[in-house]
């Protein structure tokens, strides 16, 4: 079960492909819808809430680059936050803060995942270059 959460991207990134290079993408890569939120037991997820464009189309998009901003152990869960950046389809970026929690029970592991959209949407040069080695190496350019 899952919910929409309407949003709009700002459409600022200062990267720009090819139609060649967005042919070739869109069909190597799996797009996937980005959860807003999402909760679930074992990484099994039984609620969620999904990002979703004006015209209420699902927001997907593929992982491209990710950093692990902090990470802390407890005794009955961990927590971890980081930054993402996803491909969307037509070739911008989106960038989110996301953190995720573990906490376990005698049942299972629960989890949450929250997610939300970064102020800042330009992509750094540290970003971009990371992002052109990942791509390269995964579409064999």
């Amino acid at each position: 079960m899952y919910n929409k959460y309407l949003v709009e991207i700002p459409h600022v990134n200062n990267c720009h492909f090819a139609a060649s290079e967005l042919e070739l993408m869109n069909n190597t890569f799996e797009f996937e819808p980005i959860y807003k939120y999402a909760t679930g037991k074992n990484y099994d997820c039984d609620y969620a809430e999904i990002y979703a464009l004006n015209d209420e189309k699902l927001l997907t998009g593929y992982l491209v680059l990710e950093s692990i901003k902090y990470c802390k152990d407890g005794i009955d869960g961990d927590v971890l936050g980081k930054n993402e950046i996803f491909l969307m389809p037509e070739g911008t970026f989106a960038k989110f803060h996301t953190l995720i929690e573990d906490n376990q029970y005698e049942d299972g592991k629960h989890n949450r995942v929250n997610r939300i959209l970064a102020k800042d949407q330009i992509l750094n040069i540290n970003e971009m270059k990371s992002i052109y080695t990942r791509l390269s190496k995964e579409l064999n350019l």
